[in-house]
């Protein structure tokens, strides 16, 4: 199992996320989603690194996590 493949999982298993709304960028070095503002710091513990916030919507997040 890639890197890639566990952190998916875990945003998925863990985190309540739906895998198609995962997306990893081109080059395969972050992955963006949306979560809860409530889940931030969850999320942030979870995957074990910071996660930077890209936009703020009024019930969501758009959150960037670096894979490597």
């Amino acid at each position: 199992m890639t890197q890639i493949q566990q952190l998916q999982g875990k945003i998925v298993d863990e985190l309540g996320v739906m895998e198609d709304d995962i997306h990893v960028t081109r080059d395969e070095d972050t992955m963006t989603f949306y979560l809860p503002p409530n889940k931030l710091e969850d999320a942030e513990n979870t995957l074990d690194r910071e996660l930077e916030m890209l936009e703020e919507h009024d019930h969501k997040y758009l959150v960037k996590a670096d894979i490597q």
